[in-house]
């Protein structure tokens, strides 16, 4: 992979170099906790490839994956995560409880590359400070066989009876879930972030009858590619669609309905008790990961839009069109999931659970 990073980056390799300390001499070890198609071992080893090249300094960068708001937390109070890839809503909590730093952005010259209309949402931004690099972004969107049948405008496809036990959403993001129920019931998007008893009883009944009648499993990173033989319809972020389209000979689609859909915006963030002899190594990291080859390169493996506003100059004009980067109104489309109240996610995760109990 031949990737050029500017000067600036450059000098922050060797700035990096020749600061480490005696305690460093050996390699250092950069812990990086993502979603899946993020930090891929590709990725890795042009990151590490480049740094050896410009620096002559070895470092070793363990990737786990992530589940969401719990294993952020959970990998950074065990010091298992350097780097984290928390979606915007998840931000403001991992803020209030002390677990992420605010960043320099000179120290991520590719930062100034990031597309402005993701930057006007200011959600990197918490007590006037970065504390996010926004990277990726995408809907949690209906998929479809198309083979199976006509493209759908609605969600209401969900719940139809010819595709009985042949349905699979997400397990892990009911919060997710919810929010579809509730575009699918007409409630008023300004309702979504904090629903009331009356709205969640009727959320509930419905997320009832999609468990007992049309769910044949629930997926729990993306939409499970083994299952295509069984599965017609379903929710995927964009991903499992990929992966069964490319790996499995599939002919699925992707649809934003008539009702809408809600979305999110992933981000590099840094830990707040990451050790000081890694800070810059997490640095030269994100601004790797943000460069536009990268970006271009996690576009073609993710299908999810990208946050660098040059990525189009490594796409062809079919890439660009499938991945929406010079589409302006594309995020503009969605619904960005906002940070949830405590009670309210609360109250949120209980419709779930006696939605879906056995």
């Amino acid at each position: 992979m031949n990737i050029n990073q500017s000067y600036k980056a450059v000098l922050l390799f060797i700035y990096f170099y020749c600061h480490l300390t005696a305690a460093a001499a050996t390699p250092l070890t950069l812990k990086v906790q993502a979603w899946a198609g993020y930090a891929e071992p590709s990725y890795v080893q042009a990151f590490q490839e480049q740094l050896k090249k410009k620096s002559g300094l070895d470092v070793e960068v363990i990737v786990t994956p992530t589940t969401g708001l719990a294993s952020f937390e959970s990998a950074i109070q065990t010091q298992e995560a350097d780097l984290i890839t928390p979606s915007n809503d998840l931000l403001e909590i991992l803020w209030q409880k002390k677990l992420i730093r605010p960043l320099d952005t000179k120290k991520i010259p590719n930062f100034h590359q990031i597309n402005p209309l993701i930057l006007q949402r200011r959600f990197h931004l918490l007590a006037g400070e970065v504390y996010a690099v926004p990277f990726t972004f995408g809907p949690y969107a209906l998929v479809y066989n198309k083979s199976k049948m006509e493209k759908p405008n609605s969600y209401k496809v969900l719940w139809d009876e010819r595709y009985r036990k042949r349905v699979s959403i997400s397990r892990n993001f009911e919060v997710a879930n919810i929010y579809m129920t509730a575009l699918f019931l007409k409630i008023p998007v300004r309702h979504l972030f904090n629903l009331s008893d009356t709205e969640l009883s009727r959320i509930e009944e419905r997320l009832r009858q999609l468990h007992d009648l049309q769910i044949y499993d629930y997926w729990k990173e993306y939409l499970n590619p083994d299952d295509i033989d069984n599965v017609d319809v379903g929710t995927d972020w964009g991903f499992g669609v990929h992966e069964i389209n490319t790996k499995k000979n599939g002919e699925w689609g992707i649809v934003i309905p008539d009702e809408g859909a809600t979305a999110w915006v992933d981000s590099w963030s840094i830990a707040a008790n990451i050790p000081p002899e890694k800070l810059e190594l997490a640095y030269a990291f994100i601004n790797f990961m943000l460069s536009a080859p990268i970006q271009a390169q996690v576009a073609r493996q993710t299908t999810y839009g990208t946050s660098n506003f040059y990525t189009t100059r490594y796409m062809t004009v079919k890439e660009r069109i499938n991945y929406h980067v010079t589409d302006p109104e594309y995020l503009r489309r969605f619904i960005l999931w906002q940070p949830l109240a405590p009670s309210v996610l609360e109250k949120y995760q209980a419709t779930w659970k006696k939605a879906t109990q056995e």
